[in-house]
């Protein structure tokens, strides 16, 4: 899978390297989406801005802010952004933990 991109505007950002704290956001986005309802989710603002952050940090660039992507960002771009870091972090963390020997306690297997 490709690193994510995302557009701004009239500028494009590619994501950086994959840090622990962008990691911890996706999985707390993740979390808060699967608590409520789609309807929900389109109209909770607090929602909207831990996904905004989640991109933020993900990009790890000083002109990529929470801020701007919901004020500059495509309505029709955010959630699939959303939607494509998740799977980009979800993708390097699976084969990370898949490197792991079969009987290492850190698997659960043997």
């Amino acid at each position: 899978m490709q690193v994510p991109k995302l557009k701004i505007g009239d500028k494009e950002y590619r994501a950086g390297t994959l840090k622990m704290k962008a990691w911890r956001n996706i999985v707390k986005v993740q979390k808060d989406i699967g608590k409520i309802d789609q309807v929900k989710a389109m109209q909770d603002e607090d929602l909207m801005f831990k996904m905004a952050k989640t991109l933020e940090v993900m990009f790890n660039n000083p002109d990529v802010t929470a801020e701007l992507i919901l004020e500059e960002m495509d309505v029709m771009d955010f959630v699939p952004a959303v939607q494509k870091v998740s799977e980009w972090v979800t993708m390097q963390v699976v084969g990370k933990l898949g490197e792991f020997p079969k009987n290492s306690p850190m698997t659960g297997r043997s």
